[in-house]
């Protein structure tokens, strides 16, 4: 069985616990992520699953209306 990969990016624009869930449910959509974990207050997003492919992130968070800020590791 392969390791869980994690990443943690950036989402700009989350205000609001509406926010927030929004990015997870819609994280979660994408093949391969199976958790996902936004924090309000640093606009950190925490992923976990087999394959974390960021430029479906990226796309995600854009197609929903938030800003892609980068990844972190």
């Amino acid at each position: 069985m392969k390791a869980m990969d994690q990443k943690k990016v950036i989402v700009k624009g989350m205000s609001c616990n509406h926010c927030k869930m929004a990015v997870e449910m819609n994280l979660k959509k994408i093949p391969g992520i199976e958790t996902a974990l936004a924090d309000l207050g640093s606009g950190e997003v925490l992923l976990k699953g087999e394959t974390i492919d960021l430029d479906k992130v990226r796309a995600m968070i854009e197609d929903i209306g938030y800003s892609y800020g980068g990844s972190l590791n």
